[in-house]
């Protein structure tokens, strides 16, 4: 959580000018379910914009991924392939434009959720087997 804040405040921390926004069709983005992307520009018209996603920006596993070319209503469909926080960006010429979106995952991975399973299971293991070895313990004639 606390690399996400990182990420979150470095990537805000680099603001410029920009020419245009980015807007997002729904609020959620969620791994492998498509959404639209708009480019608004200021003062121009909003088709031929590249628009690009970086995966994990500012860190060592860094991942930029072309989405592609807006048409002429400044639209273009991506589909998220990481979770976490991503850089999207879109320029055209001199013009540019950014933003930071947050990508969820669909469901709790198993992996995880095995992971959870396991080392819950051994910290609880541990602290009874501790508990067990405390109550055994006789302070005037040592452990039995």
């Amino acid at each position: 959580m606390i690399g996400y804040l990182a990420a979150l405040l470095l990537v805000a921390g680099a603001h410029v000018a920009q020419a245009a926004s980015i807007d997002l069709e729904a609020r959620d983005l969620v791994i492998g379910q498509p959404i639209t992307l708009t480019v608004t520009p200021d003062n121009s018209t909003a088709d031929d914009w590249t628009v690009t996603a970086n995966y994990f920006p500012n860190s060592v596993v860094e991942e930029a991924e072309a989405i592609g070319t807006t048409d002429s209503a400044g639209s273009v469909t991506w589909t998220p392939r990481h979770a976490g926080i991503v850089l999207l960006s879109a320029s055209r010429g001199e013009e540019t434009a950014g933003r930071a979106v947050g990508v969820k995952f669909v469901s709790l991975p198993a992996g995880a959720a095995l992971m959870f399973i396991i080392a819950g299971t051994i910290l609880l293991g541990c602290a009874g087997w501790a508990l067990v070895r405390l109550m055994e313990h006789d302070p005037v004639h040592g452990l039995h």
